[in-house]
């Protein structure tokens, strides 16, 4: 047997075959089913928001997403990272709280939608215009990779400025 659990080491004549068990191709063509959800979450946000390239709407992606995380419970966090691509779910549970002088935004909180694209332009490195921009674009790709239920939690607990900025009537 070989030190790696899901390949079995077969010796045959001179030559030794790695024979690969069945949980690894299940466990690989998921990884793949997942790859394409990711690629297909970064893809639509690059579009939406008019980006150039992948690695502009993975930064956007990541900055909106773990600034959002600041503002939801973490039961919340981890209950909507369940639905999401593995890479994008690392930043739901990778809350931004943003530099010293901001206060630490929660459930419970009354932030500003201002401020909001204030901690989103200061992780993306990016003027707060762009950052609103893409932080519509990337909420709205999340509302459609989540289910309802989850998105509905998630709406539930943001502060009335931010739900009627990015779900309101939509």
């Amino acid at each position: 047997m070989s030190p790696f659990p899901l390949v079995e080491r077969i010796p045959y004549g001179g030559f030794a075959f790695h024979l690969v068990r069945g949980d690894e191709k299940e466990e690989s063509l998921a990884n793949e089913e997942e790859c394409m959800k990711y690629d297909e979450f970064i893809e639509q946000v690059q579009k939406r928001a008019h980006l150039s390239s992948q690695s502009e709407a993975q930064r956007a992606t990541q900055a909106t997403l773990e600034t959002l995380a600041a503002y939801i419970t973490p039961m919340e966090r981890h209950d909507a990272a369940s639905e999401l691509p593995r890479v994008i779910k690392e930043y739901m549970q990778r809350p931004f709280l943003g530099p010293g002088k901001y206060s630490v935004p929660g459930p419970e909180s009354n932030v500003s939608l201002d401020d909001f694209y204030q901690r989103v332009s200061i992780r993306e490195e990016v003027p707060r215009e762009t950052a609103a921009e893409h932080a519509r674009a990337v909420m709205s790709v999340l509302r459609e990779a989540l289910s309802k239920g989850e998105f509905e939690d998630i709406r539930a607990q943001l502060p009335a400025e931010l739900y009627n900025e990015f779900f309101a009537a939509k």
